[in-house]
């Protein structure tokens, strides 16, 4: 029986915020399944399992080895301690009518602080050892406004 969408442990679930959550949810499983099963075997690939589930049982039941040799790590590890030496950042540009670099100095130093305070860079490295790993690995920058009061 298929969970009907919208709804956590049986609950009608009536916040339009977490509504929207598993909206985007179920869009992500539907539309993402197919290269998601592509990157679990990628995945038993890094992890240095490259044999077939099926395979491996019948050698391992008639003793014979399951040899692995680990080809791709150096590669990756590579890749990501490069992101990790070179940190990213959000660059800004002034560009159009009445822009000035001093606007985007100033603009660039709060997107700074805000990179520095969520600890961005914990999901530029994340992002990008996906994508290495998996062949999708993304993040988003977003903007919120709060009101204090």
């Amino acid at each position: 029986m298929a969970k009907p969408k919208n709804t956590v442990n049986t609950y009608q679930v009536t916040d339009p915020f977490v509504k929207d959550m598993l909206d985007r949810f179920d869009y992500l499983q539907d539309c993402w399944q197919e290269i998601r099963e592509a990157a679990k075997e990628d995945m038993r690939y890094i992890a240095g399992d490259p044999w077939d589930p099926k395979e491996k049982r019948a050698r391992q039941a008639v003793n014979r080895p399951c040899i692995t040799l680990d080809e791709l790590g150096q590669y990756v590890n590579a890749l990501v301690n490069d992101v990790r030496q070179n940190k990213r950042a959000v660059k800004v540009n002034p560009e159009g009518a009445g822009a000035k670099d001093k606007t985007a100095e100033f603009r660039a130093s709060l997107i700074r602080g805000i990179e520095y305070k969520s600890n961005a860079q914990t999901a530029y490295i994340t992002g990008a050892e996906s994508a290495f790993q998996r062949s999708y690995g993304f993040w988003r920058i977003g903007t919120q406004y709060v009101n204090h009061k």
